[in-house]
């Protein structure tokens, strides 16, 4: 650690120098509490899909497999010092694993910027520790594993559930790759999977770095073929060095805004909720809003939406029937946004607002 001179003048250790420093999690929401696209409702993950759950973190399973599985963020099972998890349970038990088949539960990445530190890809990596909490109604070995953006540097390391519907907190510490090609810039730098019963195409030997896109080993459970299975998470840290700290609980606030960098969700539970300020109508079908974004986002985001929108210049409404982003007028710090409809007049202010209803949202998303 750092030294600095204490006030009678005697050489001390600074603790921002060393692990137990503050900002040592390179993980964003591993406590589960920021839920903004579901709010905390269940996300039923199907085959061939990639659905997004609490912020920064992701299921996805194999097209053509029958399993299903549900994820939601709950408060009602958490370990002590945590008030929330992630719960996953098993709707539809795939019957056997095929060797393509894969079920799996992750992280959407540390970005490039934040994983530089590590020195990932070189002679000077980095040894991390990765601790989190866990309890699933099926014991046995489970493996989480580490890739680079393009998935052909992988690592799987194994840990164990003991007690059935228990939390146990698992510690697993990795010396990091010193091949391969790794992003240092906002891309995906390392990613983080918790194999949930996948086929042995992704099969790969414990503790070692490889040249494969895989992330188990042929001891995972196949958690995903026992029927109403449950699996929690939470309490998820990747901190540098060979000992596992406590985790560090952020504030929400500060949690939302590393959140926001990703994704932000518009709209919330007012009838006539804006989007943003207010903007022109370009013509009688179209209206411009712009929308300054803080933090700035990690690229110029995409937009989805849901619900029923409408714009409004304080006397008249007018139905949307559409709302895009302007590329040409967005960026990282500033987005445009564009609602079609008809009836307005050329040239006068009007507001994009959520028409008579609490569920219409607007995704703004530059997820990795």
């Amino acid at each position: 650690m750092a030294n600095s001179l204490s006030p009678d003048g005697l050489t001390v250790n600074a603790i921002n120098g060393g692990q137990v420093g503050g900002n040592r999690n390179l993980i964003i929401n591993g406590a589960c509490v920021i839920d903004q696209r579901n709010g905390g409702s269940a996300v039923s993950c199907v085959a061939g899909t990639t659905k997004a759950l609490v912020d920064r973190w992701k299921a996805d399973i194999a097209g053509g497999v029958n399993g299903v599985f549900s994820a939601q963020q709950q408060t009602s099972v958490v370990p002590t010092g945590f008030q929330y998890a992630t719960k996953l349970t098993v709707t539809t038990a795939h019957t056997t694993a095929g060797t393509g088949h894969y079920y799996r539960y992750y992280y959407a990445g540390i970005e490039g910027y934040e994983t530089n530190q590590l020195e990932i890809g070189n002679s000077n990596a980095k040894t991390v520790t990765i601790s989190f909490y866990v309890r699933s109604s099926v014991t046995g070995t489970y493996c989480v594993g580490l890739q680079n953006a393009s998935a052909n540097r992988s690592y799987a390391a194994e840990y164990s559930i003991s007690s059935a519907d228990t939390w146990e907190r698992k510690e697993v510490t990795i010396s990091l790759d010193q091949s391969g090609t790794w992003n240092d810039t906002n891309g995906a730098g390392l990613k983080l999977f918790w194999d949930l019963g996948s086929g042995s195409n992704w099969n790969m030997t414990a503790d070692t770095w490889a040249a494969t896109n895989t992330w188990k080993t042929s001891n995972q459970t196949a958690w995903i073929e026992n029927a109403s299975a449950t699996f929690y998470i939470t309490g998820v840290q990747l901190e540098v060095g060979s000992t596992a700290t406590e985790f560090e609980h952020r504030s929400f606030g500060d949690e939302l805004e590393r959140c926001r960098r990703y994704t932000v969700v518009l709209l919330g539970d007012q009838n006539y909720s804006q989007i943003g300020g207010t903007g022109i109508a370009y013509a009688t079908t179209t209206v411009d809003v712009p929308i300054q974004l803080i933090p700035k986002m990690r690229t110029t985001p995409a937009l989805t939406d849901s619900g029923n929108l409408q714009a409004s210049n304080g006397s008249s409404a007018y139905a949307l029937t559409a709302i895009s982003l302007i590329t040409q007028q967005s960026s990282t710090d500033v987005v445009s946004v564009r609602g079609t409809t008809s009836g307005m007049t050329a040239g006068t202010p009007h507001r994009i607002e959520s028409a008579n209803n609490t569920t219409a949202r607007v995704i703004l998303s530059a997820e990795l």
